[in-house]
């Protein structure tokens, strides 16, 4: 927040640095994408 980005925002940006550092890890592209859109999807669906 102290950097006007809201709390929700902020928590999804970490979330998804988090995971975006393993995934790139993962050398199957098709699995890499698999996993990406999937973490994308809880994400919007928790609201997180």
């Amino acid at each position: 927040m102290a950097r006007g980005i809201p709390e929700g925002e902020a928590r999804r940006l970490v979330v998804r640095g988090f995971f975006a550092e393993l995934i790139n890890k993962i050398p199957v592209e098709e699995l890499r994408e698999h996993l990406g859109d999937a973490i994308e999807a809880r994400l919007a669906k928790a609201g997180a």
